[in-house]
C-alpha cells in the first residue's frame, strides 16, 4: 500500500517517495535462512539507498521538519478510521533514520531525526 498524500499535510509530501520504499521495511526484521538470524532492512540498504536517505535527512533537517513530522504521527496514529498505511511508512522513516544513526552512519549518527517514544 501507498501513503495517501492527503493524509499528509502538503508541506512533507517531499518525504513520501523514500517513507513509500522504506519506512515500512524497517520496521520489519526477516529471517535470512544464510545468517541463521532475524534482520532489519538497514541491513539490506546499499550505499545508493543510503545516499538518497541522507539526502532526505539533511532535507528534513534543513526544513526543520523533524518535530512536524512526530506532531503529525503522534496525532493520527490512533484516530480512528486514519489510513495505518500512512502512519506506519512515515513514522517507520523516523525508526530507519535512528537505526542508521545507531551504525555511527553519517548524518543520521547527529541523533536530530528521531522518533519520539
Amino acid at each position: 500500500m501507498a501513503i495517501a498524500p492527503r493524509l499528509l499535510p502538503s508541506e512533507l509530501h517531499y518525504i513520501i517517495p523514500l517513507a513509500d520504499q522504506h519506512g515500512t521495511k524497517a520496521r520489519i526484521w526477516e529471517w535470512d535462512p544464510e545468517l541463521g538470524r532475524h534482520t532489519g532492512h538497514v541491513e539490506r540498504l546499499s550505499s545508493d539507498e543510503i545516499a538518497a536517505l541522507s539526502d532526505l535527512y539533511r532535507e528534513i533537517s534543513a526544513r526543520d521538519h523533524g518535530r512536524l513530522i512526530n506532531q503529525w504521527h503522534e496525532q493520527h496514529q490512533l484516530k480512528p478510521g486514519f489510513i495505518a498505511a500512512t502512519t506506519w511508512p512515515v513514522y517507520g522513516l523516523l525508526i530507519l533514520f535512528q537505526q542508521l544513526g545507531e551504525r555511527g552512519i553519517a548524518p543520521f549518527n547527529d541523533g536530530e531525526i528521531r522518533p519520539h517514544p
